[in-house]
């Protein structure tokens, strides 16, 4: 299925029934199923602070049980620039 033939499926006032009955776009839909969450990441070790920041994305699965995770891509970076101010104090 193409894009096109995809937008076709779906009117302003109707539904066609494909959406709801094809194999094919369920299939498609199940790839596109996905979380995403930003994480902050404080380190403290010997007097010495790190701020670290990420953005975790998680490609989901629906089974029998729920959702499980297929795939998960995590962005590190170093935010000790951006979060200078930060201190924790122990």
């Amino acid at each position: 299925m193409n894009v096109q033939s995809i937008k076709g499926l779906v009117q302003p006032d109707r539904v066609h029934r494909a959406v709801y009955t094809d194999p094919a776009l369920f299939e498609l839909e199940l790839d596109r199923i996905f979380g995403r969450a930003t994480l902050v990441l404080l380190e403290y070790r010997r007097e010495r602070q790190r701020v670290w920041g990420s953005l975790v994305e998680h490609r989901l699965r629906p089974t029998v049980d729920g959702l499980r995770i297929a795939a998960m891509r995590v962005d590190l970076g170093n935010s000790e620039a951006e979060l200078g101010g930060v201190v924790c104090l122990f």
